[in-house]
């Protein structure tokens, strides 16, 4: 989930085209480097707070930070001045949020008023599973204290497959 919503934040800040030849560092621009997903070069490319921040966010999160990455999208999707930044920091919050199965501050997310309401919602939207798994006991997993050989297959497009047993059946 959170590959998609890095594919729809790229659509949504990409607003310039990359190039197929590999331009000279000094070449790229803020936006095609977060089209590259080159965080420490938008970085370095920033030319306000708002667009450091948001690198700055993206890279914790490419570096397995989402804990810092959920609080710098947080704090943006709030305060940020420029709209796309702000728009793109809503995404990746919700994003690091779902991530982490963080249902309750999903769902005050999906009561957040300050957010523009769309005249036909998203019936699938991830705030309004929220709203479903905030009440929800946190899931809880049992492992067996002994090894076990569980046999694999693989699909037609080599993806590995495990069986799973849910339940007690």
């Amino acid at each position: 989930m959170v590959a998609k919503s890095l594919l729809a934040l790229l659509l949504l800040v990409a607003c310039t085209s990359v190039p197929r030849s590999e331009p000279r560092a000094a070449e790229i621009n803020y936006w095609e480097a977060l089209a590259r997903l080159e965080s420490a070069k938008a970085i370095a490319a920033a030319r306000t707070r708002t667009e450091r921040d948001f690198a700055e966010a993206l890279h914790s999160l490419m570096l397995g930070d989402v804990e810092k990455a959920e609080h710098g999208f947080d704090s943006l999707r709030r305060h940020a001045t420029d709209s796309v930044l702000r728009s793109g920091s809503r995404v990746m919050h919700i994003a690091t949020l779902q991530y982490q199965e963080k249902w309750v501050e999903l769902a005050h997310l999906a009561r957040d008023t300050a957010r523009p309401r769309a005249t036909n919602p998203d019936r699938a939207a991830i705030e309004l599973w929220a709203l479903a798994f905030s009440n929800l006991p946190p899931p809880t997993a049992e492992f067996r204290a002994r090894l076990e050989t569980v046999p694999m297959s693989v699909s037609a497009v080599g993806t590995p497959l495990v069986p799973v047993q849910i339940g007690s059946q």
